[in-house]
């Protein structure tokens, strides 16, 4: 925590820096040499044969692809961004350029101190003059590297991620920091997504305040606005409030501590429901679970199912993959001409049987009583299989029949 520096902070110059464009701009040779000297130095690694890991990042970062409209590319520096390896891998390339060029310079030795990095967002305090740590930019970005870094620094408060560092009563002290341009775009309270988890996201979100705020009386201000927030997306003020008082009794410090990792438990025999979240989910769990009991009495299934099942639920087609989908297709990809050989969908003729003269041609039919018309989408004739059909007779009934 910054407020545990022990230092004159009167002239104490607070650094932040962003690395341009770090995931596409790691070199494929250096990056997997950084990844091979980072799993070589770590007495605890169990992981797979070295070796073949590389041989593996290799064939990732090589073969890695991107389509636009019709064409395909290779990329040939960096990273995707997506990526799941992307962020571990820009890691230990930052971990080899901290080593070889921030750590060891003279001038860092001299005035760096506090250095602290999230992948490409760097912080560090300088106790030197600002043309000393100018002209140490200046150097590292003249370096025969791919890192190009921008600097900056402040002798009042800086913002680092979502943290604001500030000088107060003598001390550096923190607050959560939002952009004066960004919206309140809170999960709104009315959006279809589990309630359990609608209910829990202004506790996760005031927590994250009472990490962050150093300060008591900055931390009740930023609570409130927090708060104010939550009520403008929909929020019950009850919860608001309850919550709000909740994360008040929480002591910061057990806060910022690392939480002991939970022992994962044996999960062979659970059985898990997994489905896309929609408006019938919490009905189709009801009757699942009303209805068990009935399963697990049956004598092949009982002694290998769970006495209750697990629900797991994935994120189903939101507005905007509707509205603007990131590959649209339909925009570039002109529609197929069809051939004139290219069965068009319908009712038809065969060549000419005895049933032909009582088919109802044409691309639609309308139900004999209701009227509703059917619009039918393949292409049929009287020899047509697996076909549920009706006959309607000249006196005006209806037989209704299907083909093997």
């Amino acid at each position: 925590m910054v407020e545990s520096i022990d230092l004159p902070i009167e002239n104490l110059i607070m650094v932040t820096m962003d690395v341009q464009s770090l995931y596409t701009c790691i070199p494929h040779t250096m990056g997997i040499e950084a990844v091979r000297k980072l799993i070589t130095q770590n007495p605890t690694y169990k992981g797979p044969c070295i070796e073949y890991t590389l041989e593996l990042l290799e064939f990732v970062f090589q073969k890695n692809y991107f389509k636009f409209e019709t064409n395909f590319y290779i990329q040939r520096t960096g990273n995707a961004m997506g990526s799941k390896v992307a962020p571990v891998y820009a890691n230990a390339f930052m971990s080899a350029y901290e080593d070889q060029y921030i750590y060891g310079h003279e001038l860092f030795k001299k005035y760096g101190s506090f250095y602290r990095r999230y992948i490409d967002d760097l912080f560090f305090i300088w106790s030197g003059p600002i043309d000393t740590l100018e002209g140490y930019i200046n150097s590292l970005n003249t370096l025969n590297t791919a890192v190009r870094l921008t600097l900056n620094y402040s002798l009042q408060q800086i913002n680092f991620l979502d943290v604001e560092i500030y000088k107060y009563k003598g001390r550096l002290q923190t607050r959560i920091y939002t952009k004066a341009t960004d919206r309140n775009t809170l999960l709104h309270y009315s959006s279809h997504h589990p309630r359990h988890l609608v209910n829990s996201l202004p506790k996760s979100q005031m927590i994250r305040v009472v990490r962050i705020d150093s300060d008591p009386e900055q931390c009740l201000k930023d609570l409130k606005k927090m708060g104010d927030k939550f009520l403008e997306r929909g929020y019950p003020k009850q919860l608001i409030t309850d919550t709000i008082n909740t994360v008040q009794a929480l002591e910061r410090k057990q806060l910022l501590q690392n939480k002991p990792q939970k022992t994962r438990r044996d999960n062979n025999n659970d059985l898990y429901y997994i489905s896309k979240y929609n408006p019938q989910s919490k009905d189709t769990k009801e009757i699942i679970l009303k209805y068990w009991e009935v399963v697990a009495r049956d004598d092949s299934l009982s002694s290998k199912i769970p006495k209750r099942p697990r629900f797991s639920y994935a994120r189903n087609t939101n507005l905007k993959e509707h509205l603007s989908p990131s590959d649209p297709v339909k925009k570039y990809m002109l529609p197929k001409a069809q051939h004139f050989l290219t069965p068009c969908p319908g009712v038809y003729r065969c060549t000419g049987c005895v049933i032909c003269n009582t088919l109802i041609l044409g691309k639609e039919f309308r139900h004999p009583r209701t009227g509703k018309r059917y619009v039918i989408k393949q292409r049929l004739t009287c020899t047509s299989t697996g076909v549920i059909y009706i006959i309607k007779c000249p006196c005006g009934l209806v037989y209704c029949g299907k083909t093997t």
